[in-house]
């Protein structure tokens, strides 16, 4: 199997999830141990879609995107109403640096109970992004932070 090509065989465990979310916009509430951010990965490279997960310790959200994403408004009221951080999503990209848009970076500003989140592409590589707009400015211009 290559995620390079498109050519992915999903496992009984990522069929299952995307079965349970077939459609882009769909969403699922599913046990903590049910779905990681690894999953992410093989569900876009099956569908060349991105998908995001939301956790709270106890359960985690799964939603299914499209080329772009957005939350669905009765997601949204459970997300916030269990304060669930927003985990990670993916981006379906092998190639080059991840990088987290301003779209991504503003959807972060309303956890405010949380700093950071998570990308990853097809091949696994995951980076973690803030809402900062300064640390978008220096990603894009490649400054390394030295704090």
């Amino acid at each position: 199997q290559s995620l390079r090509t498109g050519e992915v065989t999903l496992r009984r465990r990522h069929r299952n999830l995307l079965n349970r979310i077939p459609n882009v916009g769909e969403w699922t509430e599913l046990r903590n141990k049910q779905v990681n951010i690894q999953d992410l990965a093989a569900l876009t490279a099956s569908t060349g879609h991105e998908f995001a997960v939301f956790g709270n310790g106890k359960n985690k959200i799964l939603i299914h995107g499209g080329t772009t994403w957005n939350i669905p408004d009765d997601a949204w009221e459970v997300i916030m109403n269990g304060r669930y951080e927003w985990q990670a999503h993916s981006h379906p990209t092998y190639y080059g640096k991840i990088q987290a848009s301003i779209e991504d970076r503003n959807t972060l500003a309303l956890f405010t109970w949380q700093e950071k989140s998570s990308i990853i592409d097809l091949t696994g590589n995951i980076v973690e992004f803030t809402a900062s707009e300064q640390d978008w400015f220096n990603s894009v211009l490649g400054v390394k932070d030295y704090d």
